[in-house]
């Protein structure tokens, strides 16, 4: 599937996600490493960050079966601009997750932009590591 099929499709809610910060980098997505420790301790999801230009959209997912299993597709946007894809799959505890990152000037606007938005006593790492494929948009 190409990437602009992707953004294409409309996007479904998924309870447990409402918090786009969250799906970016909780246990299961942690899709952008590069926002997950704070200070070398804390979770950036225990810090209340208010970041509204950041969203994300999921557009498939199957049901969580009793065992934990699920897999997903989305996307995330800075101010309604799309700058990656991602897929997402945890089978048997096992967790599989891929990203794509197709416009690099935006995923590092977001990542300094939710950085800006740490409160001051968390906020003693200043610079990020970038670890990412990018890839052209198709």
């Amino acid at each position: 599937m190409k990437i602009s099929e992707i953004l294409r499709m409309p996007h479904i809610q998924i309870e447990e996600y409402t918090e786009p910060l969250i799906m970016l980098t909780d246990e299961v997505f942690n899709l952008v490493p590069e926002l997950n420790l704070v200070n070398g301790q804390t979770h950036i999801n225990y810090v209340k960050i208010d970041a509204p230009r950041v969203d994300v959209k999921i557009h498939i997912a199957t049901p969580t079966d009793e065992e934990g299993n699920f897999h997903a597709v989305g996307s995330a946007w800075l101010d309604d601009k799309p700058f990656m894809v991602f897929r997402c799959d945890v089978r048997s505890g096992y967790h599989r997750n891929d990203r794509f990152i197709f416009d690099e000037k935006t995923f590092k606007e977001m990542i300094f932009y939710v950085r800006s938005h740490i409160p001051p006593e968390f906020s003693s790492l200043k610079t990020f590591r970038i670890d990412y494929d990018v890839i052209t948009r198709q």
